[in-house]
C-alpha cells in the first residue's frame, strides 16, 4: 500500500468536491491536522475513517485504499487490495515475531552467562584453632571468582611471638609458603592473575592443608588450621535463613571446648563441679559429661546437656510441675511436653550462659 498515493488521491476527491481540509475534517469528523497528515502521505486513515471518506466521495474503500479509481486496466488490483494488505500484515507481524525471538534470545544467553559467572561464585569460610598455648577464633577467607580477602584474626598465645609464616602443604607435602609476618596477624587480599598469595585454581586443596608455623623465642609450632563454610550463594531460589537460634555453628564450637573451661573455673568435689552464673546454678557431672543449669530462686527453668551426644534438653516448671520439655540434638528437635513454639529465646539463654564460662 503506497500511503503518498493514497494521500494525493484523498485530496484530489476533495478538490473536485471544492472541500477545504476543515470541512472535510468537520464531516468526517476529526481534526484538520489529520486531514494534512492523509494527504501528505504521513499517515492512514483509521477504518471508521475510511467508511466516511468512501461516503462522502463515493468510491469503495479499496479504491481509497488503492488511491486511484477503477479502471480496467486496475479493475484486479483495487479488488486484490485486501488481499495485499492482509499480506503486508502478515509479513510486518513474522518480522516482528523474528525480532521478538532474537531479543528473546539475546536476554536468555545473557542470563544463561550471568548465572554461569556468578552461580557459587562467592564462599566464606570460618577459620579457628584452638588449643592450651594458641587460640584463634575470628579467622575469615572471603572468595570471589577475581578475589580473595584473608584476615585471620588475633592470635592469642601466652608465650611471645616473634614470626609467624601462613604455607599450605601440596601433594607431595612439601610446604608452600603463603606469607610470612613478624605481626600477631595475617591479613591480605588477593587478586586473580597476580597470584602473590593464593593459587584461585587450588584454593580447595589448600583450605585443607593450611598451617601455621609459629616461632617464639625459644621454640617454634606448627599448627593445622580448621575451616567450615559459613556461606556460598549455591542456591536457585534465595534461601530464607532461620536466625531463631543465633550463631548456632559458632555456638557448638565452643561447647566443644567448654569442658576443658569448666575445670579451670568452677569448683570441683570428686565427681561434681559446681559454679553460679548471675541467677543460675550450673552443675558438670564428670563421669556422665552431663551439664545441668537451674534457676536459683525457684525451680523454674532447667537446661540439661550431655557432651557425648551433644543433646541439649530444656525443660519449665509452673509450681514445681513440668509444663513444657523440648529436646535438641544435632539433627532434630522435639517437643515432648506442651506448647515449644517460642522456645528459641530460652534455648539462646543457655547459649549465653555457656559463652559466660568462657
Amino acid at each position: 500500500m503506497n500511503q503518498e498515493k493514497m494521500g494525493l488521491f484523498i485530496a484530489e476527491l476533495r478538490k473536485e468536491k471544492n472541500m477545504s481540509q476543515y470541512k472535510l475534517a468537520e464531516l468526517i469528523p476529526i481534526s484538520r491536522d489529520a486531514v494534512s497528515k492523509w494527504e501528505r502521505g504521513k499517515r492512514c486513515p483509521e477504518p471508521d475513517c475510511l467508511i466516511k471518506l468512501s461516503e462522502i466521495f463515493e468510491v469503495s474503500i479499496n479504491e481509497v485504499l488503492y488511491g486511484e479509481r477503477t479502471t480496467k486496466v486496475n479493475k484486479d488490483d483495487i479488488e486484490e487490495v485486501p488481499i495485499k494488505l492482509y499480506n503486508e500484515r502478515n509479513k510486518k507481524q513474522k518480522t516482528l515475531k523474528i525480532l521478538v525471538s532474537i531479543i528473546l534470545l539475546l536476554v536468555l544467553s545473557f542470563l544463561v552467562y550471568y548465572f554461569v559467572s556468578t552461580y557459587n561464585s562467592l564462599k566464606v569460610y570460618h577459620i579457628y584453632y584452638d588449643s592450651e598455648d594458641i587460640k584463634i577464633t575470628d579467622g575469615i577467607l572471603v572468595m570471589t571468582n577475581e578475589k580473595v580477602y584473608f584476615n585471620l584474626g588475633g592470635i592469642s598465645s601466652d608465650k611471645n611471638i616473634n614470626v609467624i609464616e601462613l604455607f599450605f602443604k601440596d601433594k607431595k607435602e612439601n610446604e608452600c609458603l603463603i606469607m610470612k609476618t613478624d605481626s600477631n596477624n595475617i591479613i591480605f587480599t588477593d587478586f586473580k592473575g597476580y597470584n602473590a598469595y593464593i593459587d584461585f585454581k587450588n584454593v580447595k586443596n589448600i583450605m585443607k592443608e593450611l598451617y601455621l608455623k609459629i616461632y617464639f623465642n625459644d621454640s617454634e609450632k606448627i599448627i593445622k588450621l580448621n575451616y567450615e563454610k559459613n556461606f556460598s550463594n549455591d542456591y536457585f531460589v534465595p534461601k530464607e535463613e532461620d536466625y531463631s537460634i543465633k550463631d548456632e555453628i559458632n555456638y557448638d564450637r565452643e561447647l566443644n571446648m567448654v569442658e576443658e573451661k569448666i575445670k579451670d573455673n568452677f569448683t570441683c568435689n570428686n565427681n561434681f563441679c559446681t559454679n553460679t552464673f548471675d541467677n543460675y546454678e550450673l552443675v558438670y557431672v564428670l563421669n556422665s559429661r552431663i551439664l545441668t543449669i537451674n534457676s536459683l530462686k525457684k525451680k523454674e527453668y532447667e537446661w540439661i546437656y550431655n557432651f557425648s551426644d551433644k543433646q541439649l534438653t530444656f525443660q519449665e516448671y509452673y509450681k514445681n510441675k513440668l509444663i513444657n520439655k523440648f529436646i535438641k540434638s544435632k539433627n532434630t528437635n522435639n517437643c515432648e511436653i506442651g506448647n515449644c513454639e517460642k522456645i528459641e529465646d530460652k534455648i539462646n539463654t543457655f547459649y549465653d550462659i555457656i559463652r559466660a564460662i568462657n
